[in-house]
């Protein structure tokens, strides 16, 4: 039995903020990602493996992506890229910032590249015959040995997405969101029908039967003697 479960792909969202400095200039800080919802059944002792992709196709700079998440479960989730403190250089100065991964402004392609390197994937486009370059970010969910089957929980990660300024200023946060559903399961299907609570004649009906043919032998048995007896 696979010991993962890969989900991927789903509805495509986009959001992106303008600030206008200048009458002529619109400076842009947006991302998309899909999916935006996804569900998986597990066994107990088994992992989750959720692909979100992840990608800046309208925004005119650099989007820093800072993730989290909350769960009404604490099962262990681990996040790759992990989080870390990246400096970059600015007209103003250096600055840093905490992030996942950053995503350049990317337009669709027109084909697929026959080498796509690891933690970058391309997510056909919704509306044309093209392909968005995207970023991916692997959740790992581990399910405990003890969870319990039927049990039923959810996931909420989100993406919060910042943009600099040339003077270091931050353009307002953008966030967008994966809901994940997990089922715990049974590692076997299986089908019985249980009859503890039917009538008593059903439960004990094998015994009736025997019962009954061992009446008819033994009156048999007698008619038998009867017809040999003389007269």
């Amino acid at each position: 039995m696979m010991r993962k479960k890969y989900l991927t792909l789903g509805i495509l969202a986009i959001l992106t903020i303008f600030i206008r400095t200048q009458p002529i200039y619109a400076q842009s800080c947006g991302f998309g990602a899909t999916p935006l919802s996804a569900r998986a059944s597990a066994i107990p002792g088994q992992k989750v493996v959720v692909t979100w992709n992840l990608y800046n196709m309208y925004s005119d700079r650099k989007t820093h992506i800072l993730i989290n998440y909350t769960s009404d479960v604490g099962w262990k989730v681990t996040i790759e890229p992990q989080a870390r403190n990246v400096s970059y250089e600015l007209p103003a100065g250096i600055v840093t910032i905490l992030e996942n991964l950053a995503l350049d402004p990317l337009p669709p392609v027109q084909y697929k590249p026959e080498v796509i390197p690891y933690g970058v994937n391309y997510v056909k486009h919704p509306t044309a015959d093209l392909y968005i370059p995207a970023k991916t970010v692997t959740f790992t969910i581990e399910v405990p040995t003890d969870a319990k089957i039927g049990e039923r929980h959810t996931f909420h990660f989100k993406a919060k997405g910042e943009c600099f300024l040339g003077t270091g200023a931050v353009i307002p946060a953008l966030e967008l969101g994966l809901d994940l559903t997990i089922d715990v399961v049974s590692p076997e299907f299986y089908e019985r029908e249980l009859i503890s609570g039917a009538p008593w004649y059903l439960q004990y009906a094998w015994a009736i039967v025997t019962a009954a043919l061992l009446v008819i032998a033994v009156v048999t048995l007698i008619i038998l003697r009867r017809r040999r007896i003389p007269t």
